[in-house]
């Protein structure tokens, strides 16, 4: 099976940043989501300035800035 993608640059930049580096996303978070249950499962008291903290670093480790349009 294949599958093609088509955008229409430079209109649907974005939508095609999102296509091509979706895994980086998908690294982001699933990295957070481990992150989060580690400190559930070891009682760590966190707080919510803390955790986003936590999850802008790992955003920045996959090159992710999202006040500039995602990538």
């Amino acid at each position: 099976m294949e599958a093609i993608l088509k955008f229409n640059l430079p209109e649907e930049a974005p939508e095609f940043k999102l296509a091509i580096f979706g895994s980086k996303y998908y690294n982001a978070l699933f990295e957070f989501d481990q992150l989060l249950k580690n400190f559930q499962k070891n009682g760590h008291e966190k707080t919510v300035e803390e955790i986003r903290d936590c999850l802008w670093e790992l955003l920045k480790d996959e090159n992710i800035d999202l006040h500039i349009g995602g990538l």
